[in-house]
């Protein structure tokens, strides 16, 4: 449907926003430690019950085949990896999308390895008193340079990886 990709969009700069401006009120204050386990307590509870869930369900309601399938997608899940596996399986693009309850999940591992990238880039960038916009302008150019790469290998990858949705973020 027209449009039906904006709410991916929207999450991605909300949550950019919102731990750009939370390492930046943080200050020389910031911690990594502090900041991942902040991350893991408030992603991690909410994924797992997912994950029972839908296994639950899916062990009542799939074939033997659709649910290995669904099986490794929950345990690409787990580490922030489900994206590199919707992109090696899934058409994102196509009907068969719609066979896979946990594809959501695909947005979440972008947004994990986001913030793998993302705090560290910044805490450089005040280290290093560079203007905040160079940093934005800049990782928004790799991120640009990122998609016109990885869309040789096709849609997906430009769709599903994380360095070429940096400039969302």
């Amino acid at each position: 449907c027209p449009g039906g990709f904006i709410g991916v969009d929207i999450f991605f700069v909300i949550s950019g926003y919102l731990i750009s401006g939370l390492i930046l009120r943080q200050g020389d204050g910031f911690s990594f430690p502090a900041f991942y386990v902040r991350r893991f307590f408030r992603l991690f509870p909410a994924l797992l019950a997912t994950l029972v869930a839908t296994l639950i369900g899916g062990w009542w309601t799939l074939a033997p085949a659709q649910y290995a399938g669904l099986a490794r997608s929950a345990l690409s899940a787990i580490p922030g990896l489900s994206n590199f596996y919707f992109w090696i399986t899934v058409d994102y693009f196509n009907a068969s999308a719609l066979d896979h309850p946990l594809l959501h999940t695909w947005s979440l591992g972008a947004e994990e390895q986001f913030y793998l990238v993302w705090p560290a880039l910044l805490w450089l960038t005040l280290r290093r008193h560079i203007p905040l916009h160079v940093l934005a302008i800049g990782s928004a150019f790799v991120s640009l340079l990122v998609i016109v790469a990885v869309s040789s290998l096709g849609p997906e990858a430009a769709f599903y990886m994380m360095p070429a949705r940096m400039f969302e973020f």
